[in-house]
C-alpha cells in the first residue's frame, strides 16, 4: 500500500517552525521535530523531503507571514 499523507502540511510546517526557532537549526534533532509536529517517524522525509527542506519551508512560511503584515 502507497504511502498516504494525513496531515495538514501547513499545520505541520508552522509547529516546526516553532520547534526550529526554539531550538536552532543544528540542535533541532529530527526526534525533536517529530516530537513538536505529532506527525510520525518517516512523515518528515516522505512529506518534506527531511530535515533542510523542512527548515526552509519554514523559512518561507515565516517570510511570507512577516510581509504580508508589513505590506498591511
Amino acid at each position: 500500500m502507497p504511502w498516504e499523507e494525513t496531515f495538514d502540511d501547513d499545520a505541520v510546517v508552522g509547529k516546526a517552525m516553532n520547534v526550529f526557532w526554539d531550538r536552532g537549526y543544528g540542535p533541532a534533532s529530527m526526534a525533536d521535530l517529530i516530537a513538536g509536529t505529532g506527525i510520525t517517524r518517516g512523515s518528515p522525509y516522505n512529506a518534506f523531503g527531511g530535515k533542510e527542506p523542512l527548515f526552509l519551508k519554514a523559512l518561507q512560511k515565516h517570510d511570507k507571514g512577516n510581509r504580508r503584515a508589513l505590506l498591511a
